[in-house]
């Protein structure tokens, strides 16, 4: 990963708290039949928490050590599949496509977007040190 690419995830504008540097481990949904389906508009099925090489893949195909740095600044909600330390990352699907919509608005100069703005407030009170919501963030309607 070049010292550019880092340097920008840690300076993430959205970002204005002092985080550790390695991923907390967050809550699995509480209710995963409710939370872990989502229903394109046309009615397609899509799973919402996805593994690295799908997150990797809706990002436009960018390295796992980039997204690894997306998931440690706090914006995306991800959570670790079991306890063991070296266990594999759920990553909440709805955030990377709001993440990527956020990029892309900000090269262009426009503002963004309502739903991206809900979903970092979720994070931000998510990530204080004692969190006054739980489970990931609700899916922009």
């Amino acid at each position: 990963m070049s010292t550019t690419s880092a340097l920008r995830i840690v300076t993430h504008p959205e970002l204005d708290l002092g985080l550790p540097p390695a991923p907390r481990k967050f809550v699995c949904p509480a209710s995963p039949k409710d939370q872990t389906v989502l229903r394109t508009s046309k009615g397609v099925e899509k799973k919402r928490f996805v593994q690295m090489q799908d997150a990797c893949q809706i990002m436009g195909g960018c390295d796992a050590a980039v997204m690894r740095g997306i998931i440690r600044t706090g914006l995306i909600y991800a959570f670790q599949a079991t306890a063991r330390p070296d266990s594999w990352y759920k990553i909440d699907s709805v955030g990377i496509y709001l993440y990527r919509e956020n990029q892309r608005r900000r090269t262009i100069g426009q503002p963004p977007t309502q739903q991206w703005l809900d979903y970092c407030e979720h994070m931000k009170q998510l990530n204080r040190p004692e969190p006054t919501v739980m489970g990931p963030p609700p899916c922009p309607q």
